[in-house]
């Protein structure tokens, strides 16, 4: 991250500041040429004054003189015609490149504060997140704008001068000038990429791979995710969906599920029955009321909103590197550099109140079956996750595999392991952040002991693998 900001301070800072020495040196030109055209005008005065002292002696010698400079002020005033035009397209490609500068500080001074910002309250993050997403974006493209102002500002003063001496010199100083033809370009292009980069956040998509289950359809589902509803205090999904290839999970943002592309808006709680056929239902239980918490908390839709909002700036950033990748250029750095610090300053407050939510869900979802079933729960599924990745990865690979039944044979066989190291994994989730699985147990005030551990790794009993079919099979009996 280090060269990221690095980049980001030499894109921002450094080359506005080169750019000013280019005018500066066209400022010094044109002092050169009015100082230069006053001498010529002073000496032609003193040889005329000369001429008219001196008297028919010195006439020759001074009418020389005096021919040679009027020669020479007449050819520096043709090529001063537009001196004062070229004198206001000096100060103004300096002033604008200045000003790009100015844009930078400003930018960085805006990533700073609202970096403290944020940390100050989850309210000030919520306020910040968005808005200065958009001034950031703005930000850059006003700083590319003037840059590029400031380089159209003296290729036009190069113009004006090789227009001025057309007769003497041609065009040909203008072919030399091909590098700032080349950068004029350059930021064009930059700019316009920048602008479609980061004009809007993209909208967020969150794609599933699964089923929705209608209340009419699994109405034994239905009243077992109530009944925990209910216990917490939460409203209820207006969507319950199961597949695979997720953890537990509740959102308000729209879901789109394939393979028929079925849009879903409102709650949407997503159950993956790998978890579910090697969980106890008191475990699963905990989860679920983990999960529909979010939602019990007064604060859960600016929750969602802040989470929402992050993950489609992260988006915007792997739309920017999904472009670099594909089509390398320039021209996608410098709107990149600058996404990634802006975010990265942010994320700080970010993953502490996204955390901090974390936690108070953990004590919603104790109120389900305990906190003793809690922390059970959040160990083994962080004991379960290698497992089921790698049962999800042997159906994908061979043909007619079945993801729960490999995994739940395999666990038979194999003895679940738990290192030290894992409880300090965070468990995944497709648009928010856990804090680690020690610090939510420790939250829980239950003591991580051989018991608790001999739980979390037990072979999966024929209760495990069967109590969620039941829910699926027997529709007609309460569950």
């Amino acid at each position: 991250m280090t060269a990221i900001r690095l980049r980001v301070f030499a894109f921002l800072l450094l080359l506005p500041l080169g750019l000013t020495l280019l005018p500066t040196l066209q400022l010094y030109r044109v002092h050169v040429s009015r100082d230069e055209q006053r001498e010529l005008t002073r000496g032609a005065q003193q040889a005329q004054e000369r001429l008219q002292s001196e008297g028919v002696a010195a006439a020759p010698r001074a009418e020389g003189r005096l021919t040679r400079d009027t020669e020479k002020l007449q050819e520096l005033v043709a090529g001063n015609e537009r001196l004062a035009e070229r004198e206001v397209l000096a100060w103004l490609g300096f002033g604008v490149a200045l000003a790009a500068f100015v844009v930078g500080c400003g930018l960085l001074l805006l990533i700073r504060r609202d970096s403290r910002r944020a940390q100050a309250s989850f309210e000030t993050l919520l306020a910040t997140l968005g808005p200065g997403w958009r001034a950031v974006s703005r930000g850059v493209l006003l700083h590319v704008a003037l840059m590029l102002g400031a380089m159209v500002a003296m290729g036009l003063y190069e113009v004006s001068w090789s227009w001025s001496h057309f007769a003497s010199v041609g065009w040909m100083p203008l072919v030399f000038l091909l590098p700032l033809w080349g950068a004029i370009i350059a930021t064009s292009r930059l700019m316009l990429r920048s602008a479609r980069s980061l004009a809007q956040l993209p909208p967020l998509s969150l794609e599933l791979l699964g089923r929705v289950l209608p209340a009419d359809v699994a109405p034994g589902l239905w009243r077992w995710v109530r009944q925990i509803a209910e216990r917490v205090g939460a409203p209820m999904p207006d969507h319950v969906v199961v597949g695979l290839s997720q953890g537990f999970f509740v959102t308000s943002t729209p879901v789109c599920m394939l393979p028929r592309r079925q849009e879903l808006s409102g709650r949407t709680l997503y159950l993956p029955l790998t978890f579910l056929s090697v969980l106890s239902r008191d475990e699963a239980a905990s989860i679920v009321g983990h999960e529909l918490g979010h939602f019990a908390m007064q604060d859960t839709e600016r929750g969602v909103q802040l989470s929402v909002t992050h993950r489609r700036m992260q988006q915007g950033i792997e739309r920017l590197a999904a472009q670099e990748e594909e089509a390398p250029s320039l021209f996608n750095l410098p709107a990149l550099w600058t996404s990634i610090v802006f975010l990265e300053q942010l994320d700080r407050a970010y993953f502490h109140f996204s955390r901090e939510h974390e936690l108070r869900a953990d004590a919603i979802g104790a109120r389900v079956e305990g906190p003793e079933a809690c922390a059970a729960a959040l160990l083994r599924v962080t004991a379960l996750a290698e497992h089921v990745d790698r049962a999800l990865e042997a159906s994908q690979r061979e043909a007619g595999v079945n993801a729960v039944d490999a995994l739940v044979e395999a666990l038979q066989l194999h003895p679940i392991e738990l290192p030290e190291e894992i409880l300090d994994h965070t468990l995944a989730h497709p648009i928010d952040t856990h804090p680690p699985t020690r610090v939510r147990i420790e939250a829980l005030s239950v003591p991580l002991d051989a018991v608790l551990i001999q739980r979390a790794v037990r072979r999966p009993s024929a209760s495990d693998t069967s109590w969620f079919q039941s829910l699926l099979d027997s529709p007609s009996r309460a569950a």
